[in-house]
């Protein structure tokens, strides 16, 4: 179990590094605010699946471990 939050902690760590802050697509109008440059943009979209795989697995595991006390 430690294993597997050490490194759900590095991925996050990683993922959140200073150096994915500049990418292509910062500084040209016609691409930076569009809704496709988020969703496209790893440094973007990467954070908000790791979130959601992070609620995701809490939800499963609440479930699967109140029915094993059941």
């Amino acid at each position: 179990m430690m294993k597997k939050i050490a490194s759900l902690s590095l991925l996050i760590v990683a993922s959140s590094s200073r150096t994915l802050l500049a990418h292509p697509g910062h500084g040209k109008p016609v691409v930076e605010n569009t809704p496709l440059h988020y969703l496209l943009e790893p440094s973007h979209s990467l954070p908000f699946f790791v979130g959601a795989f992070l609620v995701i697995s809490a939800v499963y595991f609440l479930r699967t471990s109140r029915s094993q006390n059941q």
